[in-house]
């Protein structure tokens, strides 16, 4: 009976340690990588990342890659073999990285640390020399930079402020500090600090350490459960959320030739202050989704008390978190829908790589970079695409007729500064199957540079105006006389007004010893009612700034010219004006 007890208390002992250990026991490791990032212009950015792991004992998986900063409801993770995750639980972590950084000594105590082993003559403030060897310099990690990660508690305070910024440099990195060494001497080693050594002799003295350097890492644990718990599980997880510190900006550059053929290359110029992008896929979007809570952070990041972030929402979320017009999918301002393009592009049309591409997706599309590797804190160029495309040049003069507009002197003097007002511009017609998106371009002429302004969204086929340089050589003058006032013609709001019939003469002339194509379109607070030949009138709504009264239309009258070198040419409008009595 005895025996029978003993066995049945070492088998209960060794169950009860099994269990103990196998509770221990730490949970598996999902390692991921980001798989794409898709960027946008307004400096927020979708990260995809995706890993594998097995799950450990208790059935969990660990990831110490959870993202700091996420826009409230785009964090999501879920399992690719479609098994069921019942839980997250996500705890905010702080982790030091070391390197070791090789450069000339900038303090005493390097230098002692690049000298030691080697026999030294130390000259003290006090007047005393000592001699030994220069043994070891006792260091200390350099204390944290930034605030404190705490543990993340649902009933404490949670910051409202982001993860600390790295330093000034951008890097984060700080040198171990230290400011005490010790040197052996014959009667014994002698504990000195580097600020009292007034002068040091080593012979062959070394001026190059290896620098020990250490920051702090901030990232958030996320503990992973699954609905069937079995331990041992292989699992296939995809991460993705969207989160603000990336940006793209577009930049264009025209070259002109002789004929009648421009060279367009665009290249994205990209801002990484979010995290390490390592070989991943990046599409550039053009177009603008709708993300109405993108300025709020999700509480899942730990940025702040999921009760703050509800309210900063909406007051009364927490009582409509089902209401169809507080989580409004509605998009408000989209852009023009573009028409896809037939199969094939045209021969002068190069995506800067072959493995570059091109997609259309609902209201945006995307230009898509294969590989991208882009440290945090750090900037690149990548090239998106070159092309040829149709050109023609266009001289463009656009006066407002102002009713009463005077012109101004300086001082009294008969002298009137001209002010040009004809600018160059060039005509480019969009060739290539993608569209051109909004950006600043910088225009050449055989290698020089002219001039650069804003490049406007142009969809393929379409033509788009680029202004190069005011026209110093197409000169423009405007004369308005009044050929008739009839009084009373009008009542407006209880008021009377009388109508006037006036008439502005243009005048132009081409300097250039070049033919050239001119538009004017003159704007006229006004109906207009007459042109001389080819003018052509548009009449649409009141325009404020025409500066005359609201029961008045805004007038656009445009004209197409051909001009010879040395050509003068005049044309006039006419136009009808109410204006009070």
């Amino acid at each position: 009976m005895k025996g029978r007890w003993l066995g049945r208390t070492l088998v209960l002992g060794l169950c009860l340690w099994g269990v103990a250990a196998l509770a221990g026991e730490p949970a598996g490791q999902l390692e991921l990588a980001t798989r794409r990032v898709v960027i946008f212009k307004d400096g927020h950015a979708l990260v995809v990342k995706e890993g594998s792991g097995r799950a450990g004992p208790d059935g969990t998986l660990v990831t110490d890659q959870g993202p700091t900063q996420a826009v409230l409801g785009t964090f999501w993770i879920f399992d690719l073999d479609n098994s069921p995750l019942a839980s997250m639980n996500v705890e905010r972590r702080s982790r030091q990285e070391r390197r070791a950084n090789r450069g000339t000594c900038r303090s005493v105590i390097e230098v002692v640390k690049a000298n030691l082993g080697k026999t030294a003559r130390i000259s003290r403030e006090k007047g005393e020399e000592l001699e030994g060897k220069l043994l070891r310099v006792l260091e200390s990690p350099p204390a944290p930079a930034g605030e404190r990660l705490e543990a993340a508690s649902a009933y404490g305070p949670w910051s409202a402020r982001p993860f600390p910024a790295p330093a000034a440099e951008g890097d984060g990195w700080r040198p171990y500090e230290g400011e005490l060494f010790v040197l052996r001497t014959g009667q014994g080693d002698v504990l000195l600090a580097a600020s009292e050594v007034k002068s040091l002799r080593v012979p062959d003295m070394a001026v190059e350490v290896e620098r020990e350097e250490v920051r702090e890492v901030a990232a958030n644990r996320l503990t992973l459960r699954f609905a069937d718990g079995k331990p041992d599980k292989a699992h296939a997880l995809r991460l993705l959320y969207f989160r603000p510190g990336l940006r793209w900006v577009p930049a264009y550059r025209v070259g002109l030739g002789d004929g009648a053929q421009a060279e367009i290359a665009l290249q994205a110029e990209v801002l990484n202050e979010a995290e390490d992008i390592r070989g991943a896929p990046v599409d550039f979007v053009v177009g603008m989704p709708t993300f109405r809570y993108k300025d709020t952070l999700s509480p899942l990041v730990l940025e702040r008390a999921l009760r703050r972030v509800l309210e900063s929402v909406a007051p009364d979320l927490d009582n409509q978190l089902m209401s169809q017009q507080a989580f409004s999918n509605a998009y408000q301002g989209r852009p023009r829908r573009l028409t896809p393009q037939p199969a094939g592009e045209p021969g002068d049309f190069d995506l800067a790589e072959k493995a570059m591409g091109a997609s259309e997706v609902q209201d945006l599309f995307f230009y898509s970079a294969p590989a991208l590797t882009l440290p945090r804190g750090q900037r690149a160029a990548v090239s998106l695409f070159k092309a040829q495309v149709p050109v023609r040049h266009v001289y463009t003069w656009e006066p407002r007729i102002p009713y009463g507009a005077q012109a101004s002197r300086a001082g009294g003097s008969p002298l009137r500064t001209e002010r040009n007002e004809v600018w160059h511009q060039i005509a480019l017609e969009n060739r290539t199957p993608v569209p051109w998106t909004t950006g600043p371009a910088m225009v050449l002429d055989q290698g020089r540079p002219v001039g650069q302004d804003l490049l406007t969204f142009t969809p393929p086929n379409a033509e788009v105006f680029l202004p190069v340089t005011a026209a110093v050589s197409v000169r423009g003058t405007l004369d308005e006389i009044e050929e008739g006032r009839e009084r009373r013609a009008e009542k407006w709001q209880g008021s009377y007004f009388s109508r006037l019939t006036n008439r502005a003469t243009l005048k132009v002339t081409n300097a250039l010893k070049a033919p050239i194509h001119l538009v004017i379109k003159a704007g006229v607070g006004g109906r207009a009612i007459k042109a001389t030949k080819p003018g052509q009138i548009a009449v649409r709504g009141h325009d404020p700034a025409d500066g005359v009264e609201g029961l008045n239309p805004h007038s656009d009258v445009t004209f197409a010219l051909d001009l010879r070198p040395g050509e003068e040419r005049e044309v006039s409008l006419t136009y009808l004006l109410f204006v009070s009595e």
